[in-house]
């Protein structure tokens, strides 16, 4: 594309890891596709004209998905006027004109963490007699709703002032931008797919953990293993995207492919418990917090007790969300084994401070006995003292323990 900005590799290290999560994600959806009823092919790279670049072959036609990754606050906003808008508006429409023009098996995606903005009144746009549309136009655009009064043609001068500000010799395709119809205009706009608020590095990365474990070469073998595929299929992008040759850093359907074998073979010395599973069925109807469920008991708890207390719960849900399935196993024996205790027959509702811990402290000590037995089959990332005491704190600040039943509201 001679004359025209090369944007490959720009800013390597900002949102670098979100680019590649975002082209495993999309390698997943091909690859999980049904290829019963005929032969596809993909391949994917990073930093490969635009941040993603996701190619699509079966044997009657082909595509090209190109993406621009934004990772920003979430608070924060962009509109038409933000410079990553108008740099990826540019580089969409470069490679639009040079190579693609009136295609079909073209398309571009901008996903971005951050929000859509309200437009201001820039005084480029104010002395060019423009109005700004009394909607976002990163709304519009995103919902393609081209006829809305003043869009398209504030669209095609905020496109064209950026084209001098990139090309001050007006190359590339300035010319072509300038004279351009707004049907052809719209026939540009059409090809990209806007997403604002879109995942995060650990959004798109759980979604890539659910997408591995539905891939047809995922069994029982593998279970445990989607940290390891994931990290497989990273190293891939990584090894590819420093070649010199832009045909040698794509990685192929083939590759995806090979990696689940790889997996298989890799040694993993620990066996999760499958009780997260379990954990995800459990339902529960109390939804009093912890200190409500105290008081109904033990009215004259003290507050600093309370605060200890909850503070031990919110210590858990920290736990819960760093480790998620290996917590949640653990947490559904702790439940369980929690249940059974103040289920006996012989159970008393803690009158006291004094009860009060010594039922916690009964808790914990069955719970991370029954841990310590099922540790001989499974492997649990957390599983001392101290974790389990949190997670009973969690699971009454929840909606799953208390010492007495909860009172119907009917009643």
């Amino acid at each position: 594309m001679d004359g025209l900005i090369s944007r490959e590799a720009s800013d390597k290290t900002k949102g670098f890891r979100l680019q590649k999560l975002r082209a495993i994600n999309l390698m997943l959806d091909l690859y999980n596709r049904d290829k019963a009823t005929t032969f596809y092919v993909f391949y994917a790279a990073v930093e490969h004209y635009e941040d993603v670049a996701v190619n699509y072959a079966d044997d009657i036609s082909s595509e090209a998905y190109l993406e621009e990754d934004k990772n920003y606050n979430p608070e924060s906003g962009f509109t038409i006027n933000s410079h990553e808008v108008k740099n990826s508006l540019v580089s969409f429409f470069d490679i639009y004109s040079a190579k693609w023009r009136h295609s079909k098996t073209l398309s571009f995606g901008f996903h971005s963490t951050n929000r859509i903005a309200k437009e201001g009144r820039p005084k480029a746009v104010e002395e060019a007699g423009l109005e700004n549309p009394d909607k976002p136009v990163l709304e519009l655009l995103s919902e393609r709703n081209y006829s809305y009064p003043n869009l398209l043609p504030l669209v095609k001068f905020v496109l064209l002032k950026e084209y001098q500000r990139q090309y001050p010799e007006r190359g590339g395709v300035f010319q072509s931008l300038e004279e351009m119809s707004d049907d052809d205009l719209i026939s540009f706009l059409d090809l990209i797919t806007w997403t604002f608020g879109g995942g995060d590095e650990d959004v798109e990365q759980d979604e890539a953990f659910e997408k591995i474990r539905a891939c047809p070469h995922f069994n029982a073998h593998l279970e445990g293993k989607e940290e390891i595929i994931l990290s497989l299929l990273m190293e891939e992008l990584d090894k590819r995207q420093g070649l010199a040759y832009a045909n040698d850093k794509f990685v192929y359907s083939s590759d995806v492919e090979l990696v689940y074998i790889q997996a298989a073979g890799e040694i993993t010395p620990e066996l999760h418990d499958p009780a997260w599973k379990a954990w995800e069925e459990i339902d529960a109807d109390d939804t009093r917090n912890l200190k409500e469920k105290v008081e109904s008991v033990f009215t004259d708890c003290p507050s600093k007790t309370i605060r200890l207390l909850s503070h031990k719960a919110v210590s858990a849900k920290i736990e819960e969300r760093e480790f998620k399935r290996s917590f949640k196993a653990m947490k559904y024996r702790v439940y369980y084994t929690s249940l059974e205790y103040i289920s006996r027959g012989d159970f008393s509702e803690p009158l006291t401070l004094k009860d009060l811990h010594f039922h916690f402290d009964e808790m914990r000590n069955k719970s991370c006995k029954k841990i310590a037995s099922l540790k001989q089959d499974y492997s649990y990332k957390l599983s001392g003292e101290e974790v389990v005491e949190n997670t009973i704190m969690q699971l009454f600040d929840e909606c799953f323990l208390a010492f007495d039943e909860p009172v119907s509201s009917d009643e």
